[in-house]
């Protein structure tokens, strides 16, 4: 592996970057790349570049380590369209089009409204807007691209529906409120296509809860007191409180999250949007189910 191909990855490293050993990483990137072309046979993308594609996304203490984890042949692939070369750009569209139908297959789109997502998929995959890259130069290979592709086809799709319809308003066993900020993809998808098993999955999380637990919740959502007023109530300072709620929050959330993930068979792109959604919208959630309880 040439020289310039190491000094490439190195000078991309993101700040902070742990020191590399240049010897033993020369051999690594060689690896990386003929695997990647074996994986992408007829893409070109040069040694100096796919070796700085690399760099960006291998930090941390031990870069060659962090390296190891990448999907350093879907970075080839992304790298190379980046650079336009013809033979990226057609595997990619051939990935777009096996991805983007299965991804959006919950929302029921007819086919002519499928075809619409897909290319307005590729327009914000590869086309930059005004002061930021094209889309695909976001991946940083920490998971397969296919899945990555997954995400982005359900945000569009979904953005695509808000904008064509008005937003419906949720009764008061519904999923989590719309939050004032206006609408969000990942809440709009819980909202249609998963109220009933968001309710389902919170009240079977909240049941397994031990009673000292479900009374800290109902005192601080549904009761609406302060950490100090449980504290005088339990007989205990307000920062152990603070350390209970925190910890039965937690436990709510990933018990949430792991029910919803089976019963909704997500996508890890999928999951992550919905994890985030579930973090900002728990609290009026238990409000609401904690008062039927």
């Amino acid at each position: 592996m040439p020289t310039s191909a190491v000094s490439a990855f190195q000078s991309a490293l993101p700040a902070g970057a742990g020191p590399v050993d240049a010897a033993g990483l020369a051999p690594v990137l060689a690896a990386a790349r003929e695997r990647a072309a074996q994986s992408y046979p007829g893409v070109s993308l040069g040694a100096v570049a796919f070796a700085r594609a690399l760099g960006a996304h291998a930090g941390g203490a031990n870069p060659v380590e962090a390296l190891g984890a990448l999907h350093t042949d879907d970075l080839f692939l992304t790298a190379a369209c980046l650079a336009g070369d013809a033979a990226a750009l057609e595997a990619l569209e051939r990935l777009v089009r096996r991805t983007v139908p299965p991804a959006v297959s919950r929302l029921r789109l007819d086919s002519a409204a499928v075809r619409e997502v897909e290319q307005l998929v590729r327009q914000r995959l590869l086309v930059p807007h005004p002061g930021s890259p094209p889309k695909l130069a976001e991946y940083g290979g920490r998971g397969a691209l296919k899945q990555w592709l997954r995400a982005v086809a359900l945000r569009v799709a979904l953005n695509q529906l808000e904008a064509q319809r008005p937003e419906a308003s949720l009764d008061a066993e519904g999923a989590p409120a719309v939050a004032a900020a206006g609408p969000d993809p990942e809440l709009a998808l819980l909202k249609q296509h998963a109220r009933d098993e968001f309710k389902s999955a919170l009240q079977e999380t909240l049941s397994g809860l031990s009673p000292h637990e479900r009374s800290l919740l109902r005192l601080y959502f549904l009761e609406g007191l302060t950490v100090e007023q449980i504290g005088r109530m339990e007989g205990t300072h307000k920062s152990t409180v603070s350390r209970w709620l925190t910890r039965t929050r937690a436990t709510v959330l990933l018990g949430v999250q792991r029910r919803l993930g089976e019963r909704l068979r997500l996508e890890p792109g999928e999951y992550d949007s919905l994890l985030g959604l579930l973090r900002s919208q728990l609290s009026l959630s238990l409000h609401r189910v904690l008062k039927t309880q």
